[in-house]
């Protein structure tokens, strides 16, 4: 097996050792819900929402967190999709970072990420 090949093999497994690490708990609300179960449900969904990014990252572009994104890429996105987007992967910030970085949001990042992963997932099937 190539290297590449056992690199992408070795990101998937962590990535569903992650997945089994998750605490159990709902995944929607129903009735009376205190506190610790909303932040509970939350932090679940936003660890879950990751993985799925650097699943479909992984799968559809082949490339890791912490590696080079061909700027090819990147063409079509804005300044400021573009900015999200590397700080993301190539500089591996979190949300959070990127948006106090940025002067903006945490959901805001969270939103101009995935419109960004998806026009770079169609301009990377044009490649």
């Amino acid at each position: 097996m190539s290297k590449s090949l056992q690199l992408r093999a070795n990101y998937k497994a962590r990535i569903h050792e992650l997945e089994t690490m998750l605490p159990d708990g709902a995944d929607s609300l129903n009735g009376e819900v205190g506190n610790e179960d909303i932040m509970n449900y939350l932090h679940r969904r936003r660890v879950q929402d990751g993985l799925t990014n650097l699943r479909t990252a992984c799968d559809f572009l082949g490339i890791r967190r912490g590696e080079a994104v061909p700027r090819q890429w990147l063409e079509e996105l804005t300044d400021t999709e573009q900015q999200v987007f590397l700080d993301y992967f190539e500089n591996r910030k979190g949300y959070t970072e990127i948006g106090s970085l940025m002067g903006l949001e945490q959901m805001e990042v969270k939103k101009i990420f995935k419109s960004s992963l998806q026009q770079v997932m169609k301009q990377a099937g044009r490649d």
